[in-house]
């Protein structure tokens, strides 16, 4: 049987950086899902504002380059393409 060596001080304090984090955001999203629900507002309007924010959000952090916005999402850069026509998001990148 191995066994995985344990996790250095710097690594293991990454990880509880991480956990935490995901535990913030686990709060705030709950807080608005409600905020959501209380609202009577619809899940696929929901999800497709949250992909719009999030997707604008990343492309002005990359000055409007759809190459470096896609690798930071995690997508090709012709799906990311295609979400911004499907999203109806204008690229300005004198806003970022």
């Amino acid at each position: 049987m191995w066994l995985r060596p344990l996790a250095s001080a710097p690594q293991r304090s990454r990880e509880s950086s991480i956990q935490c984090a995901g535990i913030i955001l686990h709060h705030k999203l709950s807080e608005l899902v409600a905020e959501l629900i209380n609202n009577n507002i619809d899940l696929q309007f929901a999800k497709k504002e949250l992909e719009s924010t999030y997707i604008q959000q990343i492309l002005m952090q990359h000055n409007g380059n759809i190459g470096h916005s896609a690798k930071a999402l995690g997508m090709h850069r012709n799906t990311l393409s295609k979400r911004i026509k499907d999203l109806k998001i204008t690229i300005n990148p004198d806003e970022a």
